[in-house]
């Protein structure tokens, strides 16, 4: 949550919530499909080319 603050995104507002419900859901699949492939993943965040609103 630290790297959306640092983007300007205020926690509890709806982008906030809809990014780390995104991050959770990219976390998860990746640990439920590919474990058994690769143990360990990398997660590259980069800033948006807008600020939301």
């Amino acid at each position: 949550m630290t790297v959306l603050t640092g983007w300007g995104v205020r926690p509890r507002t709806t982008v906030h919530d809809a990014a780390v419900l995104d991050v959770t859901e990219l976390v998860t699949n990746t640990v439920r499909h590919a474990r058994s492939r690769s143990p360990s993943f990398e997660l590259l965040l980069t800033p948006p080319t807008t600020t939301p609103e």
